[in-house]
């Protein structure tokens, strides 16, 4: 698919917890307005229904968010904005007594104008569940199903897949290096997605880091997913308002250069394998441009030699998370430093 989400929790203020979310669902119409501005594609709406003992009855909003015909009515504001919406349902919440169960779930808000559901616990479900949304995908053309699993074989039948696992936390810098063009969320704060603190400095760095991390998690072709506050560092304390609308526009300048670039972007990705384990490197390739991306993830500065291939004299710098740079064939980057820019290609058969 290749679009981009923006993840957001509506819930009630509590001192005693995170402030991160929403009063409630009738302050939903702000983040939307910030999603055009940035540029997103769809909003992903979570952990807003009514609790049914163990269970959830996704065909009820929580009472104390607000109102399910209020919440109808946010969705058409979203979709004035041009804006898609999607639900998170977590289908090991759902009774399995009736399988019918999930039809009248996701039937009832296709009919309120969802546009798409990303499905928790697939896999487990799926024996329940799976014929049911096979069914409704086929009957609802231009709904869309993204599937929280790791099951290559269900991921097929779907329009997309996403892994939220809190596991590969433990594994971010090894994911990032090994795995860059396949992995699907990079989130610089808490419940899911990635902890970058594992091996990025937000104490003493949190403004390049962050920009850096909208580099890399942005400068892809798989579906992107923005969680709310990353792209403000909102959970980090004591930020001078400016810092925060510094990474915020710039977390905006990255989405427009992607959009710019996107017909490269989707033709193919190839790393740049540098022996420093600290240097995340790839570039994509089409026809005789390529878009590079240099990320040093090390508080030491780095000194990279550039393939031969790349026509350094006919490269164009786009977005750096210091400052501008000229290209040349050796490039000092510096600690936390993230550099894209564009290069004709020389003599190689890729």
């Amino acid at each position: 698919m290749g679009n981009i989400f923006y993840r957001t929790y509506p819930k009630k203020f509590n001192k005693d917890k995170s402030n991160l979310g929403f009063f409630d669902i009738y302050d939903l119409d702000q983040r939307f307005i910030l999603g055009k501005i940035l540029g997103i594609d769809y909003i992903v709406i979570e952990d807003i229904f009514k609790s049914d003992e163990n269970f959830l009855d996704f065909s009820q909003i929580n009472k104390s968010l607000g109102q399910s015909r209020d919440f109808t009515s946010q969705i058409s504001k979203a979709h004035d904005l041009s804006l898609g919406i999607f639900l998170r349902i977590d289908l090991s919440k759902i009774r399995k007594i009736n399988k019918k169960n999930i039809n009248s779930i996701l039937n009832f808000w296709i009919n309120k104008g969802i546009d798409g559901f990303i499905l928790d616990d697939f896999s487990n479900s799926y024996k329940f569940f799976g014929e049911n949304i096979e069914a409704l995908k086929n009957s609802y053309k231009d709904i869309k199903f993204i599937l929280n699993t790791n099951d290559t074989k269900i991921q097929e039948k779907f329009d997309g897949y996403v892994n939220f696992s809190k596991d590969k936390n433990l594994y971010f810098r090894k994911s990032i290096l090994k795995e860059n063009k396949n992995d699907f969320a990079f989130a610089l704060n808490g419940d899911y997605g990635f902890y970058c603190q594992k091996f990025l400095d937000f104490k003493h760095f949190y403004t390049n880091c962050s920009k850096l991390m909208a580099i890399i998690s942005i400068m892809r072709s798989k579906d992107i997913f923005i969680k709310e506050g990353e792209e403000t560092l909102y959970y980090k304390k004591e930020i001078d308002p400016d810092i925060r609308k510094e990474i915020f526009d710039f977390y905006r300048k990255i989405i427009l250069i992607r959009y710019d670039y996107l017909d490269i972007i989707k033709e193919g990705y190839y790393p740049l394998n540098y022996k420093n384990k600290d240097i995340l490197a790839y570039f994509y390739f089409k026809e005789n441009k390529a878009l590079v991306i240099l990320n040093n993830l090390s508080q030491k500065d780095v000194l990279l030699d550039l393939p031969e291939f790349f026509d350094t004299k006919k490269s164009k710098f786009l977005v750096g998370n210091i400052s501008q740079r000229e290209i040349f064939k050796n490039i000092n980057l510096r600690a936390y430093e993230s550099i894209v820019f564009t290069s004709s290609i020389k003599k190689y058969k890729l």
